[in-house]
């Protein structure tokens, strides 16, 4: 199978729109539910590996050709399906940046051959999710510098020496000299019901010591040890622990030419009704 693979950027006006996570499909009937169709389906349905019930990585809608007009278009993200005879011979994909939106990405897959099309989509399912989580990644983070807490981001590099974008309506809860803790609260609705969130921060330091301090069963363990000396939940006696039902995703980073670990997990809350994923930076 021959496959030709480029890139492009645009640079246009238009604000984009959709909510986060989804992507949106532009596809014919015959290739959406033909092999390409079904492949991609497969790609972004599967699952996150660190949730107690399953989500998949991206929400996916499906739209025909004729239903893709001005008004979709600047959706964050789009990607295009196009098989058939007026097709190229030679299966191309194709990643494009803000064509018809600020901060859009486009995915162009196109071939005459539809079982070469969903190998194509296949052999590159890792660069498709990739490029969407680290697009909305950027979303995020642009959103949070635009409405930022500049007052606890200047208080926390006093203290800490680091530079964090706060959201706006995080609070500092408590500080001591090893341990800060913001919280923010939120109201989601989902299903026609009001959901209260609650996201929490924390900061913590300790002295080098004498073991490996990034190997992650150690990060796990010490985090539990702090957790439950300073993050409480309603109930008496209850505190923040990491679920150990729920296996850690966790990979070595270079931070400022700094050894790091991240790991992603589950928490809860001893004797208490709680739980959430939390992401660690050590």
């Amino acid at each position: 199978m021959l496959m030709a693979c480029y890139e492009i950027e645009y640079d246009r006006e238009p604000q984009t729109f959709g909510p986060a996570g989804e992507l949106l499909v532009v596809a014919s009937e015959e290739a959406w539910n033909g092999p390409a169709g079904d492949t991609l389906r497969k790609i972004m349905n599967q699952p996150y590996e660190v949730t107690l019930n399953p989500e998949p990585m991206m929400d996916v809608n499906w739209v025909r050709p004729a239903q893709f007009g001005r008004y979709l278009k600047p959706h964050r993200n789009v990607l295009i399906l196009e098989i058939g005879a007026k097709q190229p011979q030679q299966t191309s994909f194709a990643v494009t940046r803000n064509r018809w939106g600020t901060d859009q990405i486009n995915i162009d897959v196109k071939g005459s051959n539809a079982n070469d099309v969903a190998l194509t989509i296949a052999s590159r399912a890792n660069e498709i999710r990739n490029t969407l989580q680290a697009a909305e990644s950027r979303r995020l983070a642009s959103f949070a510098l635009k409405a930022s807490n500049d007052a606890l981001a200047e208080n926390i590099q006093d203290h800490w020496g680091i530079q964090i974008a706060w959201p706006k309506d995080a609070i500092l809860q408590s500080k001591s000299d090893e341990f800060w803790l913001m919280e923010r609260f939120m109201t989601r609705r989902k299903n026609g019901v009001n959901h209260d969130v609650t996201e929490i921060f924390f900061i913590h330091s300790e002295p080098i010591k004498e073991v490996d301090q990034l190997d992650p069963e150690y990060i796990v363990n010490r985090r539990d040890e702090v957790t439950q000396m300073n993050v409480h939940g309603s109930m008496e006696n209850s505190y923040m622990i990491a679920e150990r039902r729920v296996n850690p995703l966790s990979r070595r980073l270079t931070i400022d030419g700094l050894s790091a670990r991240e790991i992603q997990g589950w928490w809860t809350m001893e004797n208490d009704w709680m739980g959430g994923p939390y992401c660690s930076l050590t």
